[in-house]
């Protein structure tokens, strides 16, 4: 197990946290992901989750776009998914009701 102290070296936004992961010496097992500086193992869950739980960030630099933007999803929490879906339906039944409007408008005319 290892403990980390992260911050985002801002006074107004996150602050600070402390974060545990779970590892393990080298040679790593199927399903874990080696990071080289340390010479450790760490689920491989936790890469391209958007934390960086190497020191350096090995486990978040070798990501695809698309992996990333999951990642940061999934910080989110519940809550966050929640707000993001909400949205979304919000934009969409706009949406449909500009569409709505106009196709009844130019029906009448």
């Amino acid at each position: 197990m290892s403990l980390k102290f992260v911050t985002d070296d801002e006074i107004e936004l996150k602050g600070f946290k402390v974060l545990a992961v779970k590892t393990s010496k080298a040679p790593c097992g199927e399903g874990q992901f080696h990071y080289t500086r340390e010479d450790l193992c760490i689920d491989s869950r936790l890469s391209c989750d958007g934390v960086n739980q190497c020191d350096q960030g090995e486990d978040e630099s070798h990501c695809e776009g698309w992996q990333t933007f999951l990642g940061s999803l999934f910080q989110l929490g519940l809550g966050g998914m929640i707000g993001i879906g909400c949205a979304i339906f919000v934009f969409i039944l706009t949406i449909v009701i500009l569409i709505c409007y106009f196709v009844c408008r130019k029906k009448k005319k």
